[in-house]
């Protein structure tokens, strides 16, 4: 497939995957966005390409278009550009959201293109910072066609990515699961540092204080899974300091005792599943956290 790649949305996301794109020797060829701000950022770091605010005139010198906008954006802008003819030559037309179905691309469909998408579980929060090596990272592949899953894993393989293939109606499974691991860390994480301010520790200790604790704990769940990686008063069966923690955040912070309740009753289902703790004792714990739920 020709190599001519048009990024519609030059955002966080988009950046990125064309800077990647370009490092191995794909033409990123124009590149479109609504903001200021993208547009030169966009021409500053792909000087060859044409940077427009038009997204259908970008989309035309493109063999393969990349709409890389907001999730909620991907059918609008898909839908104008083909009104405006934009999908005239393009072989591929691909989104990179992990949640959204490929009807949203119908449009380009209907033009005649191979529509598909590809998500990179990675977290693109800093938009100074565009990632450009993808070595190792899991992407999403959802394709339409057979044609297009190759191709689709072909580009995986030369960013140096693992492809998972993820079917269409079980895109919304597999974009909560990752949205778990990283914007639900960020709140435990957050919660923890909120913890510890309650505890009368500074801001900057709370900040810093749990690091080699999670550091550890990743570390464990790469080598050991969920499972065999938990510690702690809950696998150890410990119903005297649950009802300690408990008892301090009802008095100082009632939400997180809440919340921590409900993390408490699955956590118990992981111990038992461990094997460290028996029936009764998993039991015991899940009627004291559930008293926090109701």
């Amino acid at each position: 497939m020709d190599n001519r790649v048009a990024i519609i949305g030059a955002g966080r996301a988009g950046i990125s995957i064309g800077l990647a794109l370009q490092k191995k020797g794909f033409r990123i060829v124009s590149a479109s966005a609504r903001a200021k701000d993208s547009l030169e950022r966009a021409a500053r770091l792909f000087p060859k390409a044409l940077v427009t605010g038009d997204m259908a005139e970008a989309a035309r010198l493109g063999k393969i278009i990349i709409i890389a906008t907001p999730d909620g954006q991907i059918e609008e802008v898909c839908n104008y550009i083909a009104q405006n003819g934009g999908f005239e030559s393009a072989k591929l037309v691909m989104h990179l959201s992990g949640a959204t179905p490929l009807k949203v691309l119908d449009a380009a469909r209907r033009a005649g293109a191979e529509v598909c998408s590809l998500h990179p579980t990675r977290s693109f929060a800093d938009a100074a910072e565009p990632i450009v090596d993808f070595s190792g990272t899991y992407f999403g592949v959802t394709a339409s066609s057979k044609e297009g899953q190759e191709f689709l894993m072909r580009v995986v393989a030369a960013l140096g990515g693992l492809p998972v293939i993820v079917a269409d109606q079980d895109k919304p499974l597999y974009h909560a699961a990752a949205c778990i691991v990283s914007n639900y860390l960020v709140c435990l994480i957050d919660l923890a540092k909120e913890t510890y301010e309650l505890a009368g520790l500074s801001e900057s200790d709370s900040q810093m204080i749990f690091w080699p604790l999670l550091e550890g704990t990743l570390a464990n769940i790469k080598k050991m899974g969920p499972i065999a990686a938990l510690t702690g008063p809950i696998a150890r069966g410990d119903i005297d300091t649950l009802k300690g923690h408990l008892k301090a955040l009802r008095a100082k912070g009632p939400k997180s005792a809440f919340l921590y309740g409900a993390l408490g009753r699955r956590t118990a289902a992981i111990a038992l599943k461990k094997g460290s703790i028996t029936d009764d004792k998993a039991n015991e714990m899940v009627k004291l956290f559930e008293k926090e739920l109701s």
